[in-house]
């Protein structure tokens, strides 16, 4: 897992570069993006869809986004990250603080790695085998 210089997403890996990526957010970063900074928002989530699968880890629980933005209605926010997830296919995950959203990103890339990238086939494993013995 590493952070890369892409402009979408901050996490990949070397073999998701291009297929899969994570967003970072901090509670404040999250409610300022959604709501009023709407037009870099559109901007990223037009750059999720270039992804086979991408997703945003919030650093911290829904109240903790509440408080960053007092006079935005929680319904309103609940509204975007249901359109989010279900016409762009891009989830938000709450966690409960920073070392909960690093372990939940290392363990979301490591499961994006195993699902999209593609498997050997029994086949194709034997042969590797066979050829790191000699044969």
């Amino acid at each position: 897992v590493r952070r890369h210089g892409q402009t979408t997403g901050d996490y990949s890996t070397e073999l998701l570069l291009g297929v899969a990526v994570l967003e970072r957010k901090s509670p404040k970063d999250f409610m300022q993006t959604i709501t009023y900074d709407r037009e870099r928002w559109d901007r990223e989530v037009e750059r999720f869809a270039t992804y086979d699968r991408a997703a945003i880890v919030v650093e911290g629980e829904r109240s903790e986004c509440a408080e960053a933005a007092p006079g935005v209605r929680w319904e309103s926010v609940e509204g975007t990250i249901a359109a989010l997830d279900v016409k762009h296919q891009v989830a938000v995950h709450f966690k409960m603080n920073r070392l909960h959203a690093a372990w939940f990103a290392a363990n979301w890339l490591n499961r994006a790695e195993r699902a999209l990238l593609p498997r050997p086939t029994p086949l194709e494993r034997l042969h590797g085998v066979a050829l790191q013995l000699g044969l």
